[in-house]
Parts: C-alpha cells; sequence; structure tokens
C-alpha cells in the first residue's frame, strides 16, 4: 500500500525533501547571522572603549602642551649641538703643500710679543739689558721648535702684506691671494714666513701674514 502511495504522489516526497531543506537552510543561516551579530556588537564595543582611551589621551595632552616650549633644533635628532673650537697662532711656516687632494701647512709657532711684554720677554732671555727696548718694538719668542702639521679649509681666507717681494724690495700693501698662487709665492720666497692661522676645529680657515719692519 505505502509503495503504491509513494508510487502514486511522488512529487509529494520531493516536496518534503525540499521543505525539510529550506528549513535546514534557514536554521544554519539565522544561526549564523546570530553568531556574526553577537561578534559584531563585541569589536563595537572594543571599539568603543578604545576611542575612549584616545579620547583620554589627547585631552592629557592638550592640557601638557601649554607648559611645552618649543625649542628650535639645527642638529640631527639625539644629537647634540656644539660651538666649533676656533683658536689663532702666531708662527713660522715651513711649508705649504698639496698631498691626496688636501692641501696642508708646516708651522713652528711662536708667541709675536710687543710694548712692555716684548721687552719683557727679551731681558729674560738676555736678549737685551736693563732699561734697554727691543727694536722695532717687537720680540718674537720660540721656547718650543715642534713643527706642527694642518690640514688647510678648501675655502680658506688668505692675507698678504709684503707681495710681491722684488730685487728692490717687498711690496707693502694688503692682499688676498688663492690658495694656488700663496703657495707658489712661498716656494718662491715671495712672501716672508711669519704668519697668524685661525683654525676651525683643527682645520687652517685664514692664513694672515704678519709684518715686521
Amino acid at each position: 500500500m505505502e509503495k503504491r502511495w509513494a508510487r502514486k504522489f511522488p512529487w509529494l516526497i520531493v516536496l518534503l525533501v525540499l521543505m525539510v531543506g529550506a528549513v535546514t537552510g534557514i536554521s544554519v543561516y539565522w544561526w549564523q547571522k546570530s553568531l556574526l551579530e553577537k561578534e559584531r556588537s563585541q569589536y563595537e564595543a572594543e571599539l568603543k572603549r578604545a576611542n575612549q582611551k584616545i579620547q583620554e589621551l589627547e585631552n592629557k595632552m592638550a592640557r601638557l602642551e601649554p607648559g611645552i616650549e618649543e625649542v628650535p633644533t639645527t642638529t640631527a635628532p639625539g644629537a647634540v649641538a656644539t660651538e666649533p673650537e676656533i683658536t689663532k697662532e702666531c708662527g713660522i711656516l715651513k711649508r705649504v703643500y698639496t698631498s691626496g687632494g688636501k692641501n696642508y701647512l708646516n708651522i713652528d709657532y711662536v708667541q709675536f710679543l710687543t710694548g712692555e711684554k716684548a721687552d719683557e720677554a727679551a731681558r729674560e732671555d738676555g736678549e737685551i739689558g736693563p732699561g734697554e727696548h727691543v727694536p722695532n718694538d717687537y720680540y718674537i719668542r720660540n721656547v718650543n721648535p715642534k713643527i706642527r702639521t694642518f690640514e688647510i679649509d678648501e675655502n680658506v681666507e688668505i692675507v698678504v702684506e709684503t707681495y710681491p717681494i722684488t730685487t728692490e724690495g717687498f711690496v707693502l700693501r694688503k692682499q688676498e691671494l688663492d690658495f694656488a698662487t700663496f703657495k707658489q709665492a712661498f716656494e718662491n720666497n715671495e712672501v716672508t714666513d711669519l704668519f697668524w692661522i685661525t683654525l676651525r676645529d683643527g682645520v687652517v680657515v685664514k692664513i694672515e701674514e704678519q709684518y715686521v719692519p
């Protein structure tokens, strides 16, 4: 009887299968949807808490900023700005030369003294007696014959007073020379050898001839 019923109403079986499948699919859909809604609610709650913390931090920063004084920096972050060390020394030039694409000089430091200091030093050295004065009001004292070598800056300023020296004597006037001209003049004994050098962090940035009568 059942078989005959099944053969007679096969569409009922198909309909039942479809209905069962539809109900199952709908149930799975709503179950997954409820899970997604739950996760979404959790994420939204966490996001809300995070935004609240961010707002609290921003409020704290806003309260602190009026007391912060912005200081301009000229060095890289983390570096400590330091002033360059600048010194000026007098000496006898021994050599001016180029090596490895850089310019150098050798110098023997001296004390160039004038006035009473020159007289006192000359008396101490036995060059003059009591009551005497040094000729031309200057005295050169050299207590250490050490020869020092310094690199010359590529933009060095060079000022001479006795260039050029001719057979009749030197031409006395201040003038600036480029390094090549100065180097050649020094090698040819066309300038005197007493100079002041200015050092910036150990590099010569200025060379000035000291004129002596």
